[in-house]
């Protein structure tokens, strides 16, 4: 946001891009999955045509760690972007 298309409201979580602070949860090196609702959505659209359904589907978007989503958090606000880490 705002350069990604959503229907979800802005909020915060983790890593504050606007005021360059970030709250990462541990020491940040554990890999976590990002999904975009635009991707679940489609997700949930193709699994309505399944003839039958399994008893579990997943559906994973990028994964990487706390500290690299703050590298690249950095890399997108450009040169001289440090962003503020706090371990939780």
């Amino acid at each position: 946001m705002p350069h990604l298309k959503t229907y979800l409201e802005r909020s915060v979580f983790v890593v504050d891009m606007e005021h360059k602070v970030a709250a990462i949860p541990g020491k940040g090196d554990v890999p976590v999955t990002f999904t975009y609702s635009f991707d679940v959505a489609k997700f949930v659209v193709a699994a309505l045509d399944l003839a039958e359904w399994p008893e579990e589907s997943r559906v994973v978007g990028d994964q990487m760690t706390w500290n690299k989503l703050v590298r690249l958090a950095e890399e997108a606000r450009g040169a001289y972007s440090k962003i503020k880490t706090l371990i939780c």
